[in-house]
């Protein structure tokens, strides 16, 4: 044990060194505090797995299970506007629901807890991508030709499928909403009142605000951290049809995935509790659909 763990130790410090002299920033005090906070919440995470092994089972459900338990976490924060106490709580247990249910299928109705995880995997994974509003992904190709065919004329029928001649666009702007429809309130904080901005709390003129977004395309650094992450083509806000002014575009400070556009509500943006709130960026535009409050 003590020869796989020296081994172990070794490999890391390698790889440590080679990522280092590829990229210096790998060993700069903000990248190493991200990296020891992801280690340690996936130790925790490994704790309770590594009870489930050394007993014997597997939970082959937990990624699934964490990705809807965040999905549920948002919606109670965003669309039912808990405090994120209460949600905690809620989350919290939904958790031990969830588990208390593996465990009465495991040990009371002797299933295989290979069997009842992985079908837990695959049901809160779909209800996840559900809540969320993502469509289902197919996993493969229809391929299949007749043996008759032969091979090279079985390529080429797979080719033609996978040629499906599609153009990417640079960046494909959308603005999050707040019930992840793609229609009516986005998901848009205002700095001023320290609050999402809904109807019930609209944004005032000259109030500075924080649009939640993806799809604004290349950025400055992949990391989101200091320097801030800023995208390489310039974005424009309107609202209302009044172009507005932006102070900043690029990823979120600690989300590599999540875009944020801080701008400023112009004095001409008209009032009212469904304005259009668009983003353009390498000539395409988020759709009008995503709406703002404004008083």
């Amino acid at each position: 044990m003590l020869k796989k763990d020296l081994g172990l130790f070794l490999l890391i410090v390698v790889v440590g060194l080679v990522v280092s002299i590829l990229n210096p920033r790998f060993l700069s005090p903000i990248n190493l505090g991200n990296t020891a906070n992801l280690i340690g919440l996936f130790g925790l995470f490994s704790i309770g797995e590594g009870f489930v092994i050394i007993t014997g089972g597997i939970d082959l459900a937990i990624g699934s299970m964490f990705a809807l338990l965040g999905v549920i976490y948002i919606d109670l924060l965003v669309t039912w506007q808990l405090e994120w106490w209460i949600a905690v709580l809620v989350v919290i247990l939904g958790g031990v629901v969830l588990g208390a249910i593996h465990g009465f299928l495991v040990t009371r109705l002797r299933l295989q807890p290979f069997i009842v995880t992985l079908c837990g995997l695959l049901i809160y994974r779909g209800v996840a991508r559900f809540l969320a509003g993502v469509p289902a992904v197919v996993v493969g190709i229809v391929g299949w030709c007749p043996r008759r065919y032969g091979r090279k004329r079985r390529r080429r029928v797979l080719a033609r499928l996978l040629d499906v001649g599609r153009f990417v666009a640079a960046a494909q702007p959308g603005i999050y909403t707040q019930d992840q429809t793609g229609t009516g309130p986005g998901v848009i904080f205002d700095f001023e009142a320290s609050a999402i901005v809904t109807p019930g709390k609209p944004a005032q003129i000259g109030d500075t605000i924080t649009i939640y977004c993806n799809g604004l395309g290349d950025v400055s650094t992949p990391v989101p951290t200091e320097p801030l992450a800023r995208t390489l083509s310039p974005v424009t806000v309107t609202i209302g049809g009044v172009k507005a002014r932006v102070d900043f575009a690029g990823l979120a400070p600690g989300f590599p995935d999540l875009y944020q556009v801080n701008a400023v509500i112009p004095a001409g943006a008209p009032h009212g509790d469904a304005i259009p709130i668009v983003l353009a960026v390498s000539g395409q535009s988020s759709p009008s659909t995503v709406t703002i409050a404004i008083r």
